[in-house]
């Protein structure tokens, strides 16, 4: 790649002719376009392929009920972009068929502050999921007004993520009553997370199965 200080072409970006012109830092750097491959695909390479489509779909989901912010900050300051960073944790845990492979594994916000301690479900009647959890001892990685924040989704290959209603609960309150959305199909997992009070910083979502 060659670098070019060139007033003529400084700050351009774009395609001119067989090579690619890109501008970062004050430079403007010239390389050959690339020439694409002829040689068939492997095996491993379309497994690869189908489970990274996989793990794309599964991303605009999350990133349809809210949750790209929590990525977005935790990409902040690194090189990885919020799509790039929730590719990497997560695609391990996808199939080329497109299922889940475990559920307790999947990453719907990555961890920034922690959860409070034996969070768990406690009763579930139509409609509402009562839950509760320990009060913190030290809690440096979280605040008594963090709230409480739930999603549900489907079966293993469906990706439909539904935001579920926690009210107001806050961490400080350690307990709550989730009311999940009308079933336009039947809820299977549910996910539990807290957000600080700025939506700036998430804890790791944590996995319950109905």
């Amino acid at each position: 790649m060659a670098r070019s200080n060139s007033v003529l072409l400084y700050g351009m970006r774009g395609r001119l002719g067989d090579v690619v012109l890109c501008y970062s830092k004050g430079c403007t750097y010239i390389r050959r376009r690339p020439q694409k491959s002829t040689k068939p695909l492997t095996d491993t390479q379309i497994t690869q392929r189908k489970r990274f489509a996989a793990c794309v779909l599964f991303f605009r989901s999350v990133e349809a009920v809210g949750l790209k912010p929590a990525w977005q900050a935790a990409a902040r300051g690194k090189r990885w972009s919020a799509f790039n960073l929730f590719i990497k944790v997560n695609l391990h845990n996808f199939t080329s068929e497109g299922h889940i492979l475990d559920f307790e594994q999947l990453l719907l916000t990555p961890e920034k502050r922690s959860a409070p301690p034996h969070l768990h479900v406690v009763h579930r009647e139509d409609g509402c999921v009562d839950v509760d959890w320990y009060a913190e001892e030290a809690p440096w990685r979280g605040r008594g007004s963090d709230r409480l924040r739930a999603v549900v989704m489907g079966g293993e290959d469906s990706y439909v993520i539904r935001i579920a209603d926690t009210g107001d609960a806050r961490r400080a309150d350690c307990c709550a009553r989730v009311r999940l959305p009308e079933a336009e199909q039947k809820w299977q997992h549910l996910f539990l997370y807290f957000e600080s009070e700025d939506g700036s910083e998430f804890s790791m979502t944590k996995h319950f199965i109905f």
